[in-house]
C-alpha cells in the first residue's frame, strides 16, 4: 500500500492526471478521425513524399533534423531511464 501523503504518492497521482488528460485528448482526437471519413492518398504523392525524404537523408544536419521533427511528436524521458517516443 503506498501512504497518502508520501512523495511516490504525489508523484503517481500527478501521473494519473496526465495520463488521464492524454486519454481524452486521444479520444477526442479518435472521434474528429471518425467523423471526417477516409483519406486517400496517391501513389504519386507517396513516391514524392518517399523522394523528398531520400534527398533529405542524404542532405546536410538540418535536413536530417526536419525528418525527424516532421515524424516525431514527443520525445519523453522517465525519471527510471525510460524513453517513450510518440509519433505524430
Amino acid at each position: 500500500a503506498i501512504i497518502n501523503g508520501s512523495p511516490l504518492a504525489d508523484q503517481l497521482t500527478d501521473e494519473a492526471s496526465k495520463m488521464r488528460e492524454e486519454l481524452s485528448k486521444i479520444e477526442d482526437r479518435l472521434r474528429e478521425l471518425k467523423a471526417t471519413g477516409p483519406v486517400y492518398i496517391t501513389a504519386e504523392q507517396i513516391r514524392q513524399k518517399y523522394e523528398e525524404y531520400r534527398r533529405k537523408l542524404d542532405g546536410d544536419r538540418n535536413d536530417k533534423r526536419d525528418i525527424i521533427l516532421s515524424l516525431i511528436k514527443r520525445v519523453t524521458l522517465f525519471k527510471g531511464g525510460y524513453i517513450h517516443v510518440e509519433p505524430k
